[in-house]
Order: structure tokens, then C-alpha cells, then sequence
């Protein structure tokens, strides 16, 4: 009786991926591969440090992987960090120069959240 209760709790997370979510999903992948070679390829940061210094990369994996899942879980989970990171984001960085890049992948960040949230 509980398992069958549990199951179908699980079915009713489900949701359908549409096509505003596979957009915000490969924009927000794009922004990923480009910090990526900007922390890894150009500063050579290495792997640790890239996470240290871009935690907005892993955030977006997970936000990624939890879409193409259909888990509304794990995107809340990631929809969490990507706040933290991406959203108040906006906040701490300068809108000059070289940093308007990391602020376009803030604002793409702030709109997956808002896609979690309406979803």
C-alpha cells in the first residue's frame, strides 16, 4: 500500500519537457562550455579551481541533468544554487567590460529559475 502511494507520488512529479526549457537548457550549457574554457583553457585554473572560482557551472550540470531526467526535484535542487550563484550574481559583479559576459550567464541563470518556478 505505501509503495504503491509512493509510486505514484513519483509519477505525479513528472512533467513534460517543452520547448522554452530546451532553450534555456542549451543557453545555459553554451555559457557552461564558455566559462569552462575561460577557467580551464586561458587561466588554467584547473579542475578545483574552476569550481571554486565558477560555481555557476556545476549548478547549471545539475539544472541540465535534472530537465533531461523530467525530475522537478533535482531542477529545484539546482534551481536553489542557481539563485545563489546566478541571480545574485547579478548583484556583485560590474555591468562593464569583460564582465557583462558573466552577466549574460546570470541573467540566462535567473531565467531557468524562474522556468522552475513557473513549472
Amino acid at each position: 500500500m505505501l509503495t504503491k502511494t509512493i509510486i505514484e507520488r513519483r509519477g505525479a512529479l513528472r512533467y513534460r519537457r517543452d520547448l522554452v526549457g530546451w532553450i534555456l537548457v542549451i543557453l545555459n550549457l553554451l555559457a557552461v562550455v564558455n566559462s569552462t574554457y575561460y577557467f580551464i583553457g586561458q587561466l588554467k585554473v584547473g579542475v578545483d579551481g574552476w569550481i571554486m572560482l565558477n560555481s555557476c557551472a556545476p549548478s547549471i550540470i545539475i539544472f541540465a541533468i535534472g530537465f533531461l531526467l523530467s525530475s522537478p526535484i533535482v531542477m529545484m535542487a539546482a534551481s536553489m544554487l542557481m539563485f545563489r550563484y546566478g541571480t545574485l550574481g547579478l548583484l556583485v559583479f560590474r555591468w562593464d567590460g569583460f564582465n557583462i559576459i558573466p552577466q549574460i550567464g546570470h541573467i540566462l541563470m535567473t531565467l531557468a529559475v524562474a522556468y522552475v518556478l513557473v513549472e
